[in-house]
């Protein structure tokens, strides 16, 4: 009975391994290595996204507030600053909006 659990287990383990080995073959082109650069925070293509919308966010709100109060030349400068915003949106985005 032990002797089955271990026979179980190794082929549990060899199995496991094997699948990881095909996955990593299929995911592999001919002369590329395994390891994939890892990009803390993304890509730069996603952290130029995410600063964006932070950006687009805050500069819109404050943009809102200062026109309330009257404020034309911040509120302008806001404004501004929210166009360059969404323009590096939407230059991330330009692929899927030509679509």
């Amino acid at each position: 009975m032990c002797e089955a659990r271990a026979v179980a287990a190794a082929a549990k383990l060899l199995a496991t391994n094997a699948w990881e080995s095909v996955k990593k073959r299929a995911k592999v082109g001919a002369g590329e290595t395994v390891a994939q650069p890892h990009h803390p925070g993304g890509t730069p293509r996603v952290r130029v996204n995410r600063w964006a919308k932070r950006a687009m966010l805050a500069s819109l709100a404050i943009s809102l507030l200062l026109a309330g109060a009257g404020r034309k030349r911040w509120h302008w400068l806001t404004g501004m600053v929210f166009l360059h915003a969404l323009a590096a949106h939407l230059w991330v985005h330009r692929r899927h909006i030509l679509r």
